[in-house]
């Protein structure tokens, strides 16, 4: 029973079987009717959640190395098919900590002063990552969403949010999320088709991976077949193969500055420097030739004969060049030595704006730099 259809008389008395009969008949029509435009609006619905999925993959198929167009076609869809008044989308970073991907909505600039956040149970989002599963609040002030999630729902008016995980290799890397300003829950399809955008997302991103990936690995090779032809044509003269190491560890590393230094066992001298800053080359500049020792990521280098890794300079407190870290404007530093039978000849540096460790590629690639440096050394001084 889906409803009830009445007659009532002001006369007394049983209604005839032929009007009982006749009053079934509109109520059936009245069934055909509401079935009809159940299975037209499902349809359309079917439609509209069909258009917008294709609109999506269409923007993953033109924005291979690019996520943020597929993001934004997303958010949009999820905008109008879910009646959402803000629609937003998280990603894990490296580091661990939960950052805002996508947002549509009001408040955009506010929300974006709170991330990036730890990953833990304290957020909506965050929990949603940490247990790989969609959730959905009907009515935000319920108890069950986490209390940090729920004063960021009081601050911009929403009373309903659904997040749901997005996963790959069965481990969530974000959540894409709906807000809105009325209170009910996401019914099974809606569920299921937020999950779908989710996979989408997911698609977007990884093929994204996937291509930088190839295109780093490919800048790398040419990168280090670069400085091989270099050492090629200078078997007499080592300074065109450092020059080339500190140009292409500047580019490839994502560093501010990069400086080759060489050791003569007691000081350290630079031998090549690169920067996309003018003052940070004239304050490096007037630093060395210097003494060796751990007031430098290059002298812990060489003292140690092992790479050295400063995830903050301003929180180390042997790092004691504090006015090459104000003009050079960097944070954090990764030094390798120049190793030749176990004896540091040198060192080779980049640094960076921003605090925080590097990746294993960028150490990976600076101990190939470093390696290079040494073969062109050792070129040079077989020849002469």
């Amino acid at each position: 029973a889906i409803g009830a259809i009445a007659v009532g008389r002001s006369e007394p008395g049983t209604f005839p079987e032929k009007q009982v009969s006749l009053l079934r008949t509109f109520a059936d029509q009245a069934v055909i009717a509401i079935e009809n435009v159940r299975l037209f609006n499902d349809t359309q619905a079917a439609l509209d959640q069909q258009r917008a999925s294709g609109e999506v993959l269409s923007a993953i198929s033109n924005s291979i190395a690019d996520t943020q167009p597929v993001f934004d076609t997303i958010l949009q869809r999820c905008q109008h098919l879910f009646a959402g008044d803000t629609v937003g989308l998280t990603l894990l970073r490296e580091d661990g900590m939960v950052d805002i991907g996508a947002y549509v909505g009001p408040g955009g600039d506010e929300l974006r002063k709170l991330f990036p956040q730890p990953l833990d149970r304290t957020t909506a989002s965050g929990l949603a990552i940490v247990e790989g599963r969609v959730l959905s609040y009907a009515d935000v002030e319920s108890g069950d969403m986490p209390p940090t999630s729920v004063a960021g729902c009081r601050a911009i008016g929403l009373q309903s949010m659904t997040f749901a995980p997005m996963l790959f290799d069965g481990r969530a890397i974000g959540t894409l999320w709906v807000g809105r300003n009325a209170k009910g829950a996401f019914d099974e399809k809606q569920i299921a088709l937020l999950r779908t955008f989710a996979e989408q997302a997911v698609i977007a991103i990884q093929n994204a991976r996937m291509f930088n990936d190839t295109r780093e690995a490919l800048e790398r090779q040419t990168a280090t077949s670069e400085i091989l032809r270099v050492i090629s044509q200078s078997p007499t003269d080592v300074q065109p193969v450092f020059d080339a190491i500190a140009s292409s560890a500047l580019k490839l590393c994502g560093a501010s500055s990069t400086t080759v230094a060489r050791s003569d066992g007691e000081r350290l001298d630079i031998v090549a420097l690169s920067s996309w800053n003018p003052e940070a080359i004239a304050a490096i500049r007037t630093a060395f030739p210097r003494p060796i020792g751990r007031d430098t990521s290059l002298g812990r280098a060489v003292l140690s004969r092992h790479i050295v890794m400063i995830p903050d300079v301003l929180k180390d407190p042997e790092y004691t060049i504090h006015n090459v870290v104000t003009s050079g404007g960097y944070r954090s530093a990764l030094a390798v030595p120049l190793l030749r039978e176990e004896n540091a000849i040198g060192a080779i540096v980049v640094v960076r704006p921003e605090p925080g460790a590097f990746s294993d590629k960028v150490v990976t690639l600076l101990q190939t730099f470093a390696d290079q440096a040494v073969i062109a050394i050792e070129n040079v001084r077989l020849f002469n």
